[in-house]
């Protein structure tokens, strides 16, 4: 059956979400049980592996949503995964982006459209692998589980070709003192002992683990050039475009959710992924908008900024400081991860003209993206106005 997806981004009241706009949205939208699929959002906080603020976030979102969809919390947690980013630095408002699939029995006409060009629009789905034991957080079990829940997450977005894959957001356990403990009383190691999030610490193994994992399952890595510690976070050259992971102490298991565009979706928005090229290519957003069909000249208009529904932006900052050939000191920051969401906040804002956008990063280098690029996602309405829109295909 053909689907139409819904993307609603909602604010937030931080440190708590704004509980009756999320309760309108959801009665706006008649959103059912099994028609809400994923929740992705900023909270405040720091952003740690074991941010406490975020961490009650979603269990505000699991109770609310039980109480609206008429669920147990336990079911809630089962059947919507929630994908929550914290650390909401910069102008940036803390959000949550609603992913709502509904059923129509009516099918678009794409007999006449040529595939890859134009009429197709958005399709989403998702997987979850299962519970991941710390010993192999940021390791090749890690990635070889999220390609497989990549591979399913595909398939329940009624596999649209992996070139037409724009975004996949992938939200993983995190290492913590905890895990770590519990690994060494069972004999087992663990990629690294700190469970922070610089340079050397666990997630950006773990991040970097379900990076990998997405290229495996997109084709764009051999799966056996994959499976060994000798490559994760050391082979650059081994990456997802499309990948956007983060971590956190809360999860078990990896949650997945695979953004794309296909011929025979219902939905009038459409997905586009590009690349920054440096922390400060305000361009990538530019580029990313345009495949997803937005056209203009130098900026996207007042008018036109009114189709943009949502910028998702993983800010992955250079582990040598060099921008545009200029030595600076991003990486000696106190905090990288801070400076890396001011910085893709404060890019994503002066496109959008809002501060509802979603941005994560940190990383110092990561597989996420091409060697010194970050990935960068646009989500478009596209409306009668804009005419000869085009959602353009993965590189």
């Amino acid at each position: 059956m053909t689907s139409k997806c819904e993307v609603v981004v909602l604010r937030m009241l931080d440190p708590s979400i704004d509980v009756p706009e999320l309760e309108r949205a959801l009665a706006r939208s008649a959103v059912g049980p099994g028609e809400l699929i994923a929740i992705v959002g900023k909270t405040g906080g720091r952003g740690s592996g074991d941010d406490p603020l975020r961490a009650g976030v979603e269990r505000q979102l699991r109770s609310t949503l039980a109480a609206h969809l008429a669920l147990r919390v336990d079911d809630v947690e089962k059947q919507i995964p929630i994908m929550l980013s914290g650390g909401s630095y910069g102008p940036l408002t803390p959000n949550i982006a609603l992913f709502i699939k509904k059923p129509v029995t009516t099918t678009p006409d794409v007999a006449a459209v040529e595939p890859g060009v134009e009429g197709k629009s958005l399709v989403a789905g998702w997987a979850r692998t299962p519970p991941l034991a710390p010993e192999d957080l940021g390791r090749p079990a890690q990635v070889d589980a999220v390609a497989t829940a990549v591979e399913a997450a595909l398939l329940d977005a009624g596999s649209p070709d992996p070139s037409d894959v724009h975004a996949v957001l992938v939200k993983g356990p995190a290492m913590t003192e905890a895990r770590i403990r519990d690994a060494h009383a069972r004999s087992r190691s663990v990629i690294t002992d700190d469970p922070d999030i610089d340079l050397t610490a666990s997630t950006m193994y773990t991040n970097d683990a379900s990076a990998l994992g997405v290229a495996v399952a997109l084709g764009e890595v051999d799966r056996a050039e994959a499976m060994s510690e000798r490559v994760i976070r050391h082979r650059w050259d081994l990456f997802s475009a499309v990948a956007l992971a983060s971590s956190a102490g809360e999860k078990t298991g990896a949650d997945v959710l695979v953004l794309g565009n296909a011929l025979d979706a219902a939905s009038d928005l459409v997905v586009g992924h590009d690349e920054l090229r440096s922390p400060i290519d305000v361009e990538g957003i530019h580029r990313a908008l345009r495949r997803a069909g937005l056209e203009f000249d130098a900026a996207p208009s007042a008018a036109q900024r009114g189709d943009i529904v949502h910028v998702l932006i993983k800010m992955v900052l250079p582990a040598d400081s060099v921008v545009l050939g200029e030595t600076t000191a991003l990486a000696d920051a106190d905090d990288p991860p801070a400076v890396a969401k001011t910085m893709a906040a404060t890019l994503a804002a002066s496109v959008t003209g809002h501060t509802r956008n979603y941005v994560s990063g940190g990383e110092l280098d990561s597989h996420q993206g091409a060697p010194g690029a970050s990935p960068v996602v646009a989500i478009v309405r596209r409306t009668t106005a804009a005419g000869s829109q085009h959602p353009g295909r993965r590189r």
